[in-house]
């Protein structure tokens, strides 16, 4: 088993594991944010920070990264997740 397999099976214990259906409605979810955002830029408002964290929400859900915490490694719940998906941290990481 490689350790991203196994990273995955250790998903399900900590209540994030994804389903094909979540990802694709996250990953929808993310993609009306970054259209929002982009009407939002050309009205002329800042939203840099938010379309950064979206585009790296997509990033990392296309290099199969999305749903590990980027400080500890650890799987972000999928309730955190349905409620912030651009989050790159689990509960625990400040």
């Amino acid at each position: 088993m490689t350790a991203r397999a196994f990273r995955r099976d250790a998903l399900p214990e900590q209540g994030g594991a994804l389903t094909a259906e979540q990802r694709r409605d996250l990953h929808e979810q993310l993609l009306r944010a970054q259209r929002r955002l982009e009407r939002a830029r050309a009205a002329g408002i800042d939203v840099d920070r938010e379309m950064d964290e979206t585009l790296g929400a997509l990033a990392r859900m296309r290099d199969d990264r999305y749903g590990w915490c980027t400080r500890c490694g650890a799987p972000i719940p999928l309730g955190r997740l349905l409620v912030m998906p651009e989050t790159t941290h689990c509960v625990g990481c400040p």
